[in-house]
Order: structure tokens, then sequence, then C-alpha cells
């Protein structure tokens, strides 16, 4: 008797642990956050930015249907994906592809690459597919947005893992720095320092760089929340970061930059999220005028 009620309880226990892992994993959250600025031209006062980060491959719902209700509840003004839309290993683009499909009929949809695209070595077929799609891919380049006679800057960056080995998680030093710098002033070349500027780069842990070049607002995924979430301590590990990261979900600021950070959709080599929910960030800007 005392061996089966063992039993029983260690299948009460795995049911509760199996249906937790599931909730953490599927249970999508959206995060909203409102950004005030002096430097926003009046017309981007109530602009709605969603921003979607490291699918991996993963599927929410029949045809993305659980990510796709939450954009359009959000009435985004334009969609942001900052990279990993793939995984390398093994390698899919299905369930990517189909987001962004119909993703881009609710709104534009600005894309950058994250590690696992070129981890996987397919990024150059992957891309077609998408800017047939009507997708804007962004390499270390920038696009106006234009409202009325007034306009902001949007940059994206290529990941600094481009042209790198395969499973480089590469930390903030002077080298890599110096990289990223030099792929933000070709991106930004020719735009006006007074412009509100919004960049999309996939790694946090470059903040400094950012917001050394100025800029307003940037978006970026890659850390996973941390992966595990700790009552008062947060994120354990992020790649780049290493145990107990700075940068993992939520706005950063530093000097006159703001960093947001999304814990992302799906996860990478390690596959269970804990305290993590996936996450769907919807940002509002506002203008305030001196």
């Amino acid at each position: 008797m005392k061996k089966l009620s063992y039993i029983l309880l260690a299948l009460v226990l795995g049911l509760l642990a199996s249906t937790f892992a599931y909730f953490e994993n599927n249970s999508l959250v959206e995060t909203n956050l409102q950004l005030c600025s002096h430097t926003l031209p009046a017309s981007f006062n109530g602009y709605k930015i969603v921003q979607i980060s490291d699918l991996h491959n993963i599927r929410f719902g029949e045809h993305q249907s659980a990510i796709l209700a939450r954009i359009r509840a959000a009435n985004a003004d334009i969609i942001v994906v900052t990279g990993d839309l793939v995984y390398d290993r093994p390698y899919g683009e299905a369930e990517g592809l189909e987001f962004m499909r119909r993703a881009v009929r609710i709104a534009p949809v600005y894309f950058i690459t994250g590690n696992h695209e070129w981890q996987s070595d397919r990024f150059y077929s992957l891309e077609p597919k998408l800017r047939a799609a009507g997708i804007h891919v962004l390499h270390d380049e920038h696009a106006v947005i234009r409202r009325g006679a007034e306009y902001i800057i949007l940059a994206g960056l290529d990941d600094i893992t481009k042209g790198t080995h395969k499973g480089d998680q590469l930390f903030a030093d002077d080298y890599h720095e110096a990289i990223l710098s030099t792929k933000l002033d070709r991106a930004l070349a020719g735009t006006s320092p007074n412009t509100f500027t919004i960049l999309l780069s996939h790694q946090p842990q470059f903040f400094s760089v950012y917001a050394r070049h100025g800029i307003d607002l940037t978006f970026c995924g890659h850390a996973h929340g941390g992966q595990i979430r700790l009552p008062f301590i947060g994120g354990l590990y992020a790649p780049g970061q290493g145990l107990f990261p700075k940068y993992t979900t939520g706005m950063y600021r530093l000097a006159k930059s703001s960093m947001v950070v999304s814990r992302g959709l799906g996860n990478s080599i390690f596959k269970l999220r804990v305290f993590d929910r996936p996450e769907i960030v919807a940002l509002t800007l506002e203008s305030q005028q001196r």
C-alpha cells in the first residue's frame, strides 16, 4: 500500500511538472511598454511597434494564429523581427516563413538576422523568400519611415556573428565593440544625429555601443529572458553574457538611449523555460514636445 502511494505521488508530481513545463513554453504573454521622447516628431505620437524575436522554428497555434492574433489586437503600425527566425540544428524555416507571410498582411515587417541565421549557413537561400513575401530585410543599413512631412530612421544590423565560426558566443569586448561600431557607422551613414532613430540589433550586451552612437531606441533579443528566471534574482544565463546576465527582459536606459530586450518566443539549446513565458513586446512611442 505504501509503495502504491509513492507511485501515485510520483505520477501526480510528474503530471504537475509536465503541465507547468508546457504552460511556461507555450503560453504567450504580451508586454506593453511606452517611450516618451522630445526628439520624436509629433505625427509619430501613439506610434505602435510590435517586436517579435527568437522564434526558432516554433509554432504557436495553427498557422501561427496565437502570435498573429496578439499582433492584430495590438494595432501595430510596424512589426520588427530581431533575429533567430530559424534554428540551425536541425534547420527549419517553414514555421518562420509562415509567420512572416501572414504578419506582413497586418503591418509592414522589418527583419534583421540573428546568430542562428548565419550559423545555419542557409540565410542566403532564405532571404529571397522573405523579400518575395514583402519583408524589409536590413543589412547594416537604414530605412526612412514617414508620416506626412515628418520621419524617423529605422536602422538594422546583421548579427555580429556573420562571418565567424559556428557556435561563437560573442561577449562585449574592445575587439567586437569596434566591429559593431563600424557596422553602426555604415548603417547610419547619411542620417542626421537630430533625427529620432530606432535600431534593430540582435545582441543586447553591446548596449553601451548603441548608446555611444546616439541611438534613441534599440530593440534586441538573443538573451531568451535568461531562460530560467529566479525570484529576486532574474535570468540565470544568456548567450554572450554568461551567468546572471545584465540584460534579459524589459527596457533599459543608458544616458539618452533606451534598449528593449525581448524574452523571445522559442528556445535554443536548453528546451525549457522556467518563470519565463514566451513574449511579444508592444511599444508605444509618445512625443513630448518642448
